[in-house]
């Protein structure tokens, strides 16, 4: 996965519906966005899920379908993804990559 404008564009907006303070039209580094989120929710809706990978919600709708990531379930009515399921759907990718090095 690589960085991207969109993720942290996406993060930046979610940053700003938990109550943080970002100077308008500054979208902050990609690091300092994960550093304010030292808690991920447990389920997370698209684009809450999109942005913890740093991913755009279509390349994080992509990776679903292929299934590197989890299935969303139905929570409240809407999808949402576990944040647990993703951490290990990433760590086996990271394994796999190691193995064929």
């Amino acid at each position: 996965m690589v960085p991207n404008e969109k993720g942290a564009e996406a993060a930046a907006k979610i940053a700003g519906v938990v109550g943080l303070t970002l100077p308008e039209g500054e979208v902050p580094p990609d690091r300092d966005i994960a550093l304010r989120f030292p808690d991920w929710p447990e389920m997370m809706r698209q684009r809450t899920a999109a942005a913890y990978l740093d991913l755009s919600e279509s390349a994080f709708i992509r990776e679903v379908y292929r299934g590197t990531l989890p299935n969303p379930i139905l929570l409240g009515g809407r999808q949402s993804w576990n944040r647990q399921e993703i951490d290990a759907a990433i760590a086996r990718m990271l394994s796999a990559a190691q193995r064929r090095r």
